[in-house]
This record gives structure tokens, C-alpha cells and sequence, in this order.
């Protein structure tokens, strides 16, 4: 069986900033408190961005050949035990990492052939989460490429026209990158056309298809409008949909049992409304009579996976505050969180990177159905029987213990 080279949950986009630093401290503002890899061309440029990064007291560290053996080390274990959000490299990093909870990877300057560029970007999404892979273009960038091809290392075992073949064939591929980076039409379907995939004319997820303005991926969110919508019906207009998901006190005696009261607590209602009418112009939702109606599209965000994704609101970064990830579908972000926690302790203590124990899309399971005995537990996605034994009952006294804290033990 061949595997295809098509991954549905990556999102590709290529941006052409006008000052790039700025442009990464954009993104990782979108991206705060995610996990995510920044690629750079030289070492240089990762010890420059690693220096400036850390001192507006963004979670980054760096990694290259020239580091010694331990900071190497070092390092990579911050990445992998979450204790440094970001990891700035050059392509002497990944290789044998599969660190699931990746959820962007930027390229700061272009690659130099789109062999390296989907290997590296490939290492965004791994436990099938939506996640964002960038390319930041500059014509100016692509000097550094033809230097490494002019200046390649001695091969004796090359002759002149065996080297001078090969520096043809590097060309050649950097002029694909280019095309790639230059390319207005569906980035994914030029991705799978240069592995021989055959590709439909629009994904739908990448930002030919939707327009290079930088944009986020709101499903989770989406998803929790819409499940409101189809609950409240005939009472879902949209500032009542707003309130309902903000958990509105007024709102708490006539709807305070709806499953989706207070989904979206920590989301200003003014905000709620926002993606309310986005969902509404991009026909995933429908005013009849002044409620809001689900349509077809909306129904495909729901059940069959379908991505969403709205331009971004400007972001201010202010004081470093840390924000967590925000679980999908009616998962508790507070259990979620405290599971995180409960993860890092256990892997801090056993030298194992944190992916390892259980991913972020199996916690979020775990905070969504909150189950109550091993049984439930082994049923939970990524819970194998080794696991089962070794943190089961670890994991649902935490679950147990938040419960009992939080008032939601029953019976």
C-alpha cells in the first residue's frame, strides 16, 4: 500500500513579510502557548532570533551542529518536556524527534528544495491535530541557497562533470522551491503535483485557496457555535448564542442545563459574536425568522471533520503570561489543563518527553468524557493496555479529585 503524501490537518501558507522578525513575533503571538518549531537557514540566524525572542520573554530555545554536545541536549529536552514552547533550528533538528503536539512550523528563510521544506513542515500535526506550516519568502533570501550550491563540501569521489551535473540538479530544485513560494493557485495541490499525487484544483485549506491574509484555525470554536446553534433551535438567535456559550449569568435559568452553556467562558462575548458573523458570511450558518440554522457546510465542520479558518484580529503581546491550549469539542479546559500538568510531573520525573505518556488529543478526550472507571478509560483514544496499567488509575484520581473540588460527582 502507498502512502499518500497528502495530510489533511496541515494548513500551508507562504508569506511575504516585509520585515520578517516582525512577522515571527505576529505568528508566535497567534500561536502562544503552542508548541512549534522555527526553521532557519544558518546557525547564525538561530543564535540572533533565540537572543531576541527570549529577551521580549517569548518560551524559545535554539539548536544547531555548532552548539556543543550537551547544550544540544539540553535544549532538545526542553522542546520535547514542554518546558520551552518554541524550538529555533536549523535543519540539523528533527530527525528522529516525533514530538506529537507540534502545531506549527515556520520556515524563517526558504529551503532549499521542497524535499527538505515538506520533511521539516511534516513535522507539524503528528497526533492529527490541525496545525499551520509557514514559509516566509524573500527574493533577497535565496543568495544563502545558491551560496551552499556554489560552495558545496569536497566530494572526491564526484568528477568536474559529475559536480557540475549536481549543482545543475540543486539549481533546478531551488527553482521548484521558488515556484512553490511564488505560486497563487492551491499550495497543496502543488505540493502532491511535485510527488507525482494527482490533486484536485482547490483544498480549501491552504492560503491559495483562501487568500494570503494570516489567518487562524477556529474549528474547535466553530464547533462549539454550532453545536449551540443546533440545541438551542428556535432560541437561537445570535446574541442569544453568544450569551449561552459565554455562560451569561441572566441567561444560566432558562439555559443553564444546555450542554454548550459556558463552552466559551473565557471568550469575550463581543468576540463570540464576531466569529458568529463570520460563520454566517462564509455559509456554515444561516439567519430564518431571526434564528440561526446550521447549513450543509456547517453540518460537514461537525461530523466530517471539515476545517475553519477566519483572518486574525490583531494581537498586542503585554506582560508574559503563558496561555494554554484550548481543547476541542466539550472538553473541560481547567481538568484539560490540570491533566497537562499532571502529565509533565510524571514525565519530569521518569526522563521521558511528555508526548510519550499521552498525547494533547488524548487528554482532550480525557476531559471531555472524564470517565470514572478503567474501563471508560481504556476506551479513551490513545490509551493502550501498557498505558492503562501504568497511568489509568494515576489519571482518574486527578479526574476524580477535580470533580469532587468542582461539585460534579454524582450518585
Amino acid at each position: 500500500m502507498t502512502r499518500s503524501f497528502d495530510r489533511k490537518n496541515l494548513f500551508f501558507e507562504v508569506e511575504r513579510p516585509k520585515q520578517k522578525y516582525l512577522a515571527l513575533r505576529r505568528r508566535l503571538d497567534l500561536y502562544e502557548g503552542r508548541s512549534g518549531i522555527v526553521y532557519c537557514t544558518s546557525r547564525k540566524k538561530v543564535d540572533e532570533l533565540c537572543a531576541a525572542l527570549e529577551a521580549q520573554h517569548y518560551s524559545v530555545t535554539g539548536y544547531h551542529a555548532g552548539m556543543d554536545p550537551e547544550t544540544r541536549r539540553q535544549n532538545q529536552d526542553d522542546f520535547l518536556f514542554d518546558r520551552k514552547r518554541v524550538m529555533v533550528a536549523t535543519n540539523a533538528f528533527g530527525m528522529g524527534i516525533d514530538k506529537s503536539n507540534v502545531s506549527f512550523v515556520i520556515h524563517f528563510s526558504i529551503p532549499g528544495d521542497m524535499e527538505s521544506y515538506y520533511q521539516e513542515a511534516g513535522r507539524a500535526g503528528r497526533d492529527g491535530s490541525a496545525a499551520d506550516c509557514v514559509l516566509f519568502f524573500k527574493k533577497s533570501d535565496l543568495s544563502i541557497q545558491r551560496y551552499f550550491i556554489d560552495n558545496p563540501e569536497e566530494n572526491e569521489a564526484l568528477t568536474k562533470e559529475e559536480a557540475a551535473l549536481l549543482r545543475r540538479q540543486k539549481l533546478e530544485k531551488l527553482d521548484r522551491m521558488v515556484d512553490y513560494a511564488t505560486h497563487e493557485g492551491c499550495l497543496r495541490q502543488f505540493i502532491l503535483s511535485y510527488f507525482g499525487e494527482e490533486a484536485s484544483n482547490g483544498c480549501g485549506n491552504c492560503s491559495g485557496c483562501l487568500g494570503n491574509r494570516l489567518s487562524v484555525d477556529i474549528t474547535q470554536t466553530a464547533q462549539k457555535i454550532l453545536s449551540c446553534v443546533a440545541r438551542l433551535k428556535r432560541d437561537a438567535a445570535p446574541q442569544t448564542v453568544a450569551a449561552v456559550l459565554k455562560g451569561r449569568e441572566a441567561f444560566a435559568a432558562a439555559y443553564g442545563d444546555n450542554s454548550t452553556f459556558g463552552l466559551l467562558a473565557d471568550t469575550a462575548e463581543s468576540e463570540i459574536e464576531r466569529k458568529i458573523g463570520f460563520l454566517c458570511e462564509r455559509g456554515f450558518l444561516m439567519l430564518q425568522n431571526g434564528a440561526l440554522v446550521t447549513t450543509d457546510e456547517g453540518r460537514a465542520v461537525l461530523f466530517e471533520e471539515k476545517h475553519v479558518r477566519m483572518p486574525a484580529s490583531p494581537k498586542r503581546r503585554t506582560a508574559e503570561k503563558p496561555k494554554q491550549t484550548e481543547p476541542a469539542g466539550d472538553a473541560d479546559m481547567v481538568l484539560f489543563n490540570r491533566l497537562r500538568a499532571l502529565r509533565l510531573e510524571l514525565a519530569e520525573k521518569s526522563s521521558l518527553p511528555a508526548f510519550t505518556i499521552f498525547t494533547d488529543k488524548t487528554l482532550v478526550a480525557m476531559a471531555a468524557a472524564k470517565p470514572r472507571t478503567l474501563r471508560e478509560f481504556s476506551a479513551l483514544p490513545g490509551v493502550g493496555s501498557s498505558k492503562l496499567e501504568k497511568y489509568g488509575i494515576i489519571f482518574l484520581k486527578e479526574i476524580l479529585i477535580y470533580q469532587t473540588e468542582t461539585g460534579q460527582t454524582t450518585g
